[in-house]
């Protein structure tokens, strides 16, 4: 189990996320599986892993499941769904981390359930919000993309033409910045690769 996807998250996590993720692996939202939990506390208990970390088996089966026979499959089970929510965690951080994202997630989340007032209110307040932004970086930029590209849903399915319209000429200026973007980054590299005469047999295509 050295090797295992689990450890290898684990090992990735500081001391408070540790304590984060141990609350979210008892989160009746996230996971219902009490085997699942004990096992957490197993691995988390112990913190930060060394390199040669080795775990038995068939030790951790004992103290899960008490008496009863080992059986592999028991722990595999319980291992693939504690590494699922250890995914979880890793894109739940990832998402609360980046608010823009949350934004865009939150108005097709109105859209879908056709609530209008609060679809509206949210499109003017983060339209205008990252309008503010300017910026060639392309974090933004994508995150801009995604702003009109659910502009664009919202208002295809209701075929206001308008808005449609605008929102699609946003997002075609928006597609050609960052075109320019990637374009120069492109550049830039070959440049250097050039520059710092370093010599690879590979052919590109441009």
């Amino acid at each position: 189990m050295a090797d295992n996807n689990l450890i290898l998250i684990i090992k990735t996590l500081s001391k408070k996320e540790l304590k984060e993720f141990s609350l979210f692996v008892r989160s009746p939202f996230y996971n219902t599986n009490g085997n699942v939990i004990k096992l957490s506390e197993l691995l988390l208990n112990k913190g930060k892993y060394p390199e040669d970390l080795k775990i038995d088996n068939r030790k951790l089966h004992k103290v899960i499941y008490k008496n009863k026979p080992y059986k592999e499959e028991n722990m595999k089970t319980l291992i693939h769904l504690l590494t699922r929510l250890a995914e979880k965690y890793l894109s739940y951080t990832e998402f609360i981390n980046s608010p823009g994202e949350e934004k865009i997630k939150l108005m097709k989340a109105y859209n879908t359930r056709s609530i209008e007032k609060l679809y509206k209110k949210l499109e003017i307040n983060f339209g205008e919000e990252l309008s503010r932004m300017k910026t060639l970086d392309l974090n933004i930029l994508y995150r801009k993309m995604s702003y009109e590209k659910a502009k664009i849903d919202y208002y295809s399915t209701r075929a206001i033409e308008k808005e449609l319209h605008q929102a699609e000429i946003k997002l075609s200026e928006i597609t050609i910045a960052i075109f320019f973007v990637e374009m120069f980054r492109q550049f830039n590299m070959f440049w250097r690769l050039d520059y710092i005469d370093y010599e690879i047999e590979r052919e590109y295509v441009i």
